[in-house]
């Protein structure tokens, strides 16, 4: 009985430590994986900020026959509405109200 008890404790015993071999080799793939992913995450995010800045730059799509039409339609909604090119070369719009008055226009 006690050769049974002691084989059996060796048992135990080698299993133990192939337990804790096994959890210190998981242990070891769990760093590297939380290394390899924080390394990712960060290049990631020097790739947004670079996406996000060239974005930022990019002008949306300019549709000139919509923009005519739209401005052609105020002028003549508003008789009074005029354009004037701004400092940094926009166009910019001004809207004057037209007054009847009692005097002709000469």
């Amino acid at each position: 009985m006690e050769a049974y008890a002691a084989d059996e404790m060796e048992q135990l015993r080698n299993t133990v430590q192939r337990l804790m071999a096994d959890n210190e080799q998981k242990n070891h793939q769990i760093n590297s994986l939380r290394t390899a992913l924080g390394e990712q995450l960060r290049s990631r995010s020097q790739q947004d900020d670079y996406y996000t800045v060239s974005r930022w730059n990019e002008q949306p799509a300019y549709d000139l026959n919509t923009q005519i039409r739209r401005l052609l339609l105020l002028k003549v909604q508003y008789p009074g509405f005029t354009f004037k090119q701004n400092d940094l070369g926009h166009l910019s719009t001004q809207f004057f109200p037209l007054v009847k008055t009692s005097c002709p226009i000469v």
